[in-house]
């Protein structure tokens, strides 16, 4: 009829919950990375319905009852994990309104240097730590040995695992970084979803991006690594390089890039055949979206025309 305003139908949702599975790959399956800041969540957070405290529950069980000899590092990864959960409350409480990276961002730092501080009191707790984590990598050394051994000469076995044993030691703090952050995003999702029936805790990939002045973090990496403090150095640039690489990522899926079947089949062949050559193309995307702020202009153009 002539004169009736025509409300356009609500653009579709998505599903949250492949974004929250992505990020507990990402967690390299440790429950206490995730359980622990999940019960933080409930704790300090305010919760709505039953169920979120049933997870509570299985969290619970998870951290404390996981299998396994409770050693240093054992509890180690559930002290850092109270640290960051703790932290993300207390964000999450004086600024309710902000978005979960920067929270997630701010408790990494909070958690990191209460860290370092206990390190810095207690001389032999990183000296500890590290011969712990040593030990965990030769555990898994040995594990792959016996049928490297069956294939490869037993010299050039034992040259490759120390080699792969000591790049794991070096980036050990970019990892656990790296997993903590993807491990706080599963219990953020979880905690939303199950405490307040929404599964958009978190934001789709092609959303996600932060504050293009953290640039000068993986500046100051580089600039820690040319006055020879490599190991600082490279895990900072490790940490913001994946970042970046995720941002590169949802530039790429913002411009529809992957989204149909056939695009995902060729960007999964991309990464099978040529995965530094991708891993760098979305990197300098990423460190290039700073600049130019590829998304923006896009919606602005949009919005023109």
């Amino acid at each position: 009829m002539e004169g009736e305003v025509v409300t356009p139908p609500p653009a579709p949702v998505e599903r949250g919950w492949p974004r929250a599975a992505a990020l507990f790959l990402a967690s390299i399956f440790n429950p206490g990375l995730f359980a622990v800041p999940y019960l933080a969540m409930l704790a300090g957070l305010p919760v709505r319905r039953r169920r979120a405290w049933l997870m509570g529950a299985l969290m619970a069980l998870m951290a404390l009852g996981a299998v396994g000899e409770r050693t240093g590092l054992w509890w180690a990864e559930r002290g850092w994990a109270l640290l960051v959960g703790g932290w993300f409350v207390a964000l999450t409480l004086s600024r309710p309104a902000a978005a979960f990276l920067p929270r997630a961002l701010g408790a990494l730092v909070g958690a990191g240097a209460v860290a370092g501080a206990l390190m810095i009191t207690r001389a032999d707790a990183w000296a500890t730590l590290n011969s712990q984590m040593v030990a965990v990598v030769q555990a898994a050394s040995d594990v792959w040995s016996p049928g490297l051994k069956g294939q490869y000469p037993e010299a050039d076995v034992a040259a490759m695992l120390k080699q792969i044993a000591d790049v794991q030691i070096m980036l050990f703090p970019a990892v656990v970084a790296l997993s903590t952050l993807s491990a706080l995003g599963v219990a953020w999702w979880l905690y939303v979803w199950l405490g307040h029936d929404s599964d958009q805790g978190l934001l789709p990939l092609r959303e996600f991006r932060f504050s293009d002045h953290l640039v000068w973090v993986i500046i100051g990496g580089l600039v820690l690594w040319l006055l020879g403090v490599k190991r600082a150095g490279i895990n900072v640039m490790i940490f913001m390089g994946a970042l970046y690489a995720l941002r590169g990522a949802a530039v790429v899926s913002y411009f529809g890039v992957g989204q149909s079947f056939g695009g995902a089949a060729m960007v999964m062949i991309a990464l099978l055949l040529l995965p530094q050559a991708v891993l760098m193309a979305i990197l300098v995307i990423g460190l290039g979206d700073t600049w130019l702020d590829l998304r923006g202009k896009a919606r602005a153009m949009t919005s023109v025309t």
